[in-house]
């Protein structure tokens, strides 16, 4: 009788490890940085900047300094524009570009699926694009 429930245990026991560390791999890799190159987006940057986002997001913000002051901030506009739905976009996803010290933040595409973009310039905050793909 002891070993029926003793098997049992333990297999459940080793799926819910193998799951944790499936977790913790998914959402440890969700908050390292990319590299991206401004380059490869400025045909998107500039129909941004020709069809205009709002007012509201034409003066910079400030110096974004950090990955998680650029989350912040790209979650924030994204709310304004988007609605609260966006935040199901999470984790978000972080590039960055050394060479011309721009943040892109993307939220996290599951399956089929659209997600929010947004290309900050780190100095002063400045929004270059927002754009998000459709579910």
């Amino acid at each position: 009788m002891k070993k029926k429930i003793l098997i049992p245990i333990i297999i459940i026991s080793i799926l819910a490890i193998v799951g944790a560390l499936a977790c913790l791999a998914y959402f440890q890799k969700a908050n390292t940085v990319g590299t991206i190159t401004l380059s490869d987006y400025n045909e998107l940057i500039g129909f941004c900047n020709n069809r205009p986002i709002t007012e509201e997001f034409t003066e910079p913000f400030g110096s974004v300094g950090s990955v998680k002051e650029a989350k912040k901030l790209a979650e924030s506009i994204w709310i304004e524009l988007f609605g609260d739905s966006v935040t199901k976009k999470k984790p978000y996803r972080v590039f960055y570009d050394d060479i011309n010290q721009v943040w892109l933040v993307q939220g996290t595409v599951f399956f089929m699926g659209g997600g929010p973009n947004i290309l900050i310039q780190k100095s002063d905050g400045k929004v270059l694009a927002i754009w998000q793909y459709k579910d």
